[in-house]
């Protein structure tokens, strides 16, 4: 009862950002950093939050079949609107190193390269852009400019599914380059990793924040559009198709109340017919560069 409550409620704040992480050394920076707490003790994987910031995370284990139970378990414990963002942050062996760099995944594939997932706005601002190669074990025969973990490609595959690919981030931090590098890890190293590039995170997740509040306002479907389903009768096509050209009407016209663009409207099909029209006008008006 209590994950049913939970998922009714939300959790009792309104979510942004959800991290995903492998283990708990890569996950106390984040935890620190963003003051996330430790929820009821009775959850399969441990999960902290902050309901200030609407930050939640999750502790999955290693590998891809804990990377995705983590992620569905999250989805089924608590509500997440479409325009959360996920995260997945930790180490990756990488051949050219340096050590401690972090980097966004543009690309992520599996050994064999039959599945390949591209997440995330790119921020190549703040961050270099590599391709991450998820594996079923550790290795360290690193081929040049490849990340390699054993997550990723799990996580991107499913979080992508419950949000938009443009919100699902994988970011990787350079742990090792050799064999006796790999031997070295320890969970005070891999802390102290992912600490020292804390300020760059921080600028990361002031981005993500960003593409949150642009894709939630996208998304959010107004008062004044349950004001005309309401009045009207929508099919269940043309409600689908109401919302589909209200979103880009609102980014067409942010500043004109919705209740005014179809106060003459006598039936559904006005509706649908008055928003083709502005948005036809909205396309060929705009001046020309």
């Amino acid at each position: 009862m209590l994950i049913n409550r939970e998922k009714m409620l939300g959790g009792g704040f309104e979510f942004s950002i959800c991290w995903v992480i492998a283990l708990p050394s890569e996950a106390r920076p984040i935890i620190s950093a963003f003051k996330l707490t430790k929820t009821d003790d009775e959850a399969v994987f441990p999960i902290y939050k902050n309901k200030g910031s609407g930050q939640l995370l999750i502790i999955s284990g290693v590998g891809q079949m804990n990377a995705a139970a983590a992620t569905s378990y999250i989805c089924g414990r608590y509500n997440f609107p479409p325009w959360v963002a996920w995260i997945n942050i930790g180490i990756a062996g990488y051949a050219e190193g340096p050590l401690g760099r972090l980097f966004q995944v543009a690309k992520v594939i599996n050994e064999s390269e039959t599945r390949v997932a591209y997440p995330g706005f790119r921020l190549s601002k703040l961050v270099p852009l590599t391709t991450l190669i998820t594996r079923e074990q550790p290795c360290n025969d690193y081929n040049a400019d490849t990340l390699y973990d054993m997550e990723g490609l799990a996580f991107a595959e499913l979080a992508s599914r419950f949000s938009c690919n443009e919100l699902t981030f994988l970011f990787k931090v350079v742990s090792d380059s050799n064999a006796k590098q790999l031997r070295r890890i320890k969970p005070l190293y891999v802390e102290k990793l992912l600490t020292q590039n804390m300020r760059t995170i921080f600028l990361l997740v002031d981005e993500v924040k960003e593409l949150v509040k642009e894709e939630k306002r996208r998304l959010d479907i107004s008062n004044d559009v349950e004001i005309v389903l309401s009045k009207f009768h929508f099919s269940a096509s043309r409600k689908v198709q109401l919302i589909q050209k209200y979103r880009r009407w609102k980014t067409a016209f942010p500043n004109t109340p919705f209740s005014e663009a179809c106060a003459n409207a006598k039936s559904a099909g006005d509706v649908i017919h008055t928003l083709d029209e502005m948005l036809t006008s909205a396309v060929f008006d705009r001046p020309s560069s």
